[in-house]
């Protein structure tokens, strides 16, 4: 990928052998293309002052780009494509019916905590490694649980699940699982319950909004969920729940939280003969 007026060749090599682009390499080629765009905006990279500099670059970086930016646009199609040709065809097998389009279901963020500063200290490929790794766990885990992920944001993961105590088994064990992996930094979680409008492959109202700020109120390493999912969560043994202040963040005045917790077993007490 052009960066820096140089291509790297080895992403460009792995992306070209089968025809099918790694999911890896086009994620670098994407972020690359950005940065470089950037660079350019900004003026960090200056282009050369001469009219018939300008246009033999223009050429040379047009051909340089156009090969990755059509490999991309057909990798990102035949996801889509395939997404929807599931959802379509197999609603039974996978367990969603978007023929249904409104109903109550679990919204789930789950977001790395301190992206920024950490992307800061590392490259590019370095990154797109760390995204690879974190979006593999978290869709592995709400597959196992019977959910199915909406969206990849970046440094987080949007979720849903119709089962509120499905969706508190799969933040838990994400925690639980992320925090003994060496390879991935710590990550925080918010959850809502409530209706839910199913619509073209993505969620939306009010619940999606809730979790999405819960979320942002979620600090390192715990999970926060709305009053509704605390509610529908209450009376389940396997779960703590402690109420927190309200909060406000944008669009709500007070918005009351929760942090989530595993019940922890009752320690044995010993006993004297």
């Amino acid at each position: 990928m052009l960066l820096n007026g140089t291509v790297h060749r080895a992403e460009q090599s792995r992306a070209r052998r089968g025809g099918v682009t790694h999911r890896r390499a086009e994620t670098f080629m994407c972020a690359s293309l950005c940065v470089h765009l950037c660079l350019l905006g900004f003026g960090v990279i200056k282009p050369p002052a001469s009219g018939e500099h300008m246009a033999a670059q223009a050429v040379r970086i047009t051909e340089e780009l156009l090969p990755v930016l059509e490999r991309t646009t057909v990798y990102v199609w035949r996801r889509h494509l395939a997404a929807e040709a599931g959802r379509a065809l197999l609603p039974a097998a996978t367990g969603w019916d978007e023929r249904v389009a409104d109903r109550r279901s679990a919204v789930g963020f789950i977001d790395i905590s301190g992206y920024t500063r950490l992307s800061r200290h590392l490259d590019l490929t370095d990154v797109a490694v760390l995204l690879e790794r974190f979006e593999t766990v978290v869709g592995d885990t709400v597959l196992a649980h019977g959910g199915r992920v909406i969206k990849n944001l970046g440094d987080e993961v949007l979720f849903v699940t119709e089962d509120p105590a499905s969706a508190a088994e799969i933040t838990l064990g994400l925690l639980e699982q992320i925090d003994t992996d060496p390879d991935l930094p710590p990550v925080h979680a918010g959850l809502a319950f409530g209706p839910v409008l199913y619509r073209s492959g993505d969620v939306f109202g009010p619940v999606v909004n809730i979790a999405a700020r819960i979320a942002s109120l979620a600090r390192q390493g715990t999970i926060s969920t709305d009053t509704a999912m605390a509610t529908a969560l209450a009376d389940s043994a396997e779960f703590t729940l402690a109420a927190r202040a309200p909060r406000r963040v944008r669009g709500y005045l007070q918005l009351r939280t929760y942090r989530l917790r595993r019940t922890q077993p009752p320690v044995p007490t010993e006993t004297t003969p």
